[in-house]
């Protein structure tokens, strides 16, 4: 009785760990992975203009 209990994120780590090494070393994955993250800035930025523009347009 003396065992520590596993967290769920350890019990998730030990069953998606394997399979999301695999899936990271994809060349594929990881280009649309790197594209991605290269293009978040843009439509962070994108997307706060757009809330600005609606703001101004119908005043709220």
């Amino acid at each position: 009785m003396n065992q520590a209990k596993e967290s769920l994120t350890d019990k998730l780590q030990k069953i998606v760990g394997p399979f999301a090494k695999k899936v990271n070393g994809n060349i594929y994955v990881s280009a649309i992975r790197d594209a991605m993250l290269a293009y978040m800035p843009f439509t962070f930025i994108s997307s706060i203009f757009l809330i600005i523009l609606c703001i101004h347009i119908f005043e709220i």
